[in-house]
């Protein structure tokens, strides 16, 4: 008997609700081989349509827009480690089906892998997966610009901003976030939806300044070890550190948006007060309300790069045009 993933597009129709319902929220990954299989961005999308109901590699080939050939090879793959299992076969004129589903609705790697994982090999599955987004998203970018796409741009935005919370209150933030994905996570069937990628991080920013600050180089060795010079003589002081700032320091909020936005007054005041200035990077139709003023813009903002529609004001635009 032949056996083909692919001809059918009627849905699979579970026994009953229990088996409809039967996935865990998580699935901890436990080998290296599974975190490296879901960094890949088309197997985590293959993934995600897959723990919504059982399908054929056509059917999630037709969601997500890619050709059944490879749907099925990444299938395969994410069978292979354990993240898809194949949950029913059904016979239709003399071919074989086979529907498959994620094992469960979300991902996430166990603190028992990160222990036991190489850090090196950790970094490079995490660097490969946040390689595979920005490209993506730098792609969508090129895509709305080289097309003039401003009314209906392939790429949303992306939002740096800092937060002053608990490790508790961040747990519960990104819960209510993606609870908020959650609602949009699959197809609807209402006219103008398509598919987008949103990718969430949170980290410590002093951190990130850390990495970014060549490290001091360690004490040298005594001078006598390599010289005639006396063993008493006292090594060379070292470079004073000044105090790290936590409090009260300007920071730059990054702000990318594409599509229509209106930029308002009373974020801007909100910046300010904040002892920080926005760094804003935008395509499609950016809209400066009209309460904001020249000084305003001087104030809150440190950068301004704009592809599109600008609606501002003649001297809204010049103040605009001295932050490029």
């Amino acid at each position: 008997m032949p056996v083909d993933d692919t001809p059918n597009t009627t849905p699979y129709e579970p026994e009953s609700d229990a088996e409809a319902n039967d996935l865990p929220e998580t699935y901890e990954l436990e080998t290296l081989e599974q975190l490296r299989a879901i960094a890949d961005e088309l197997r985590s999308r293959i993934a995600e349509a897959l723990s919504h109901r059982p399908m054929t590699v056509t059917q999630v080939g037709e969601m997500l827009g890619q050709a059944p050939a490879k749907i099925h090879y990444h299938v395969r793959e994410l069978e292979r480690v354990g993240l898809v299992r194949l949950v029913a076969t059904r016979e239709k004129s003399g071919i074989l089906e086979k529907y498959y589903r994620a094992v469960a609705k979300g991902f996430s790697a166990s603190k028992t892998l990160l222990r036991t994982v190489p850090s090196d090999e950790a970094l490079a599955a995490m660097r490969a997966y946040l390689d595979n987004a920005v490209q993506g998203f730098l792609r969508a970018t090129e895509y709305t610009v080289r097309n003039q796409l401003w009314e209906n741009p392939k790429v949303w935005g992306f939002n740096a901003t800092q937060v002053w919370v608990t490790t508790d209150e961040m747990k519960e933030l990104a819960k209510r976030v993606q609870a908020e994905l959650d609602r949009y996570s699959a197809p609807r069937g209402v006219e103008g939806e398509e598919e987008r990628t949103f990718v969430m991080m949170g980290y410590d920013p002093r951190i990130a300044d850390e990495s970014s600050v060549e490290p001091e180089p360690e004490s040298p060795p005594p001078a006598h070890a390599f010289s005639r010079q006396p063993p008493d003589m006292p090594p060379p002081p070292k470079k004073p550190q000044p105090p790290r700032k936590v409090q009260g320091r300007t920071r730059a909020r990054h702000m990318v948006v594409a599509g229509a936005y209106t930029l308002r007054r009373s974020y801007l005041e909100e910046i300010i007060a904040e002892n920080r200035q926005l760094d804003i990077s935008a395509i499609g139709v950016f809209t400066v309300a009209d309460d904001i003023t020249p000084e305003l813009v001087e104030q809150a903002i440190s950068h301004f790069r704009h592809r599109g529609v600008l609606n501002a004001s003649p001297a809204v635009r010049e103040a605009l045009k001295r932050k490029e």
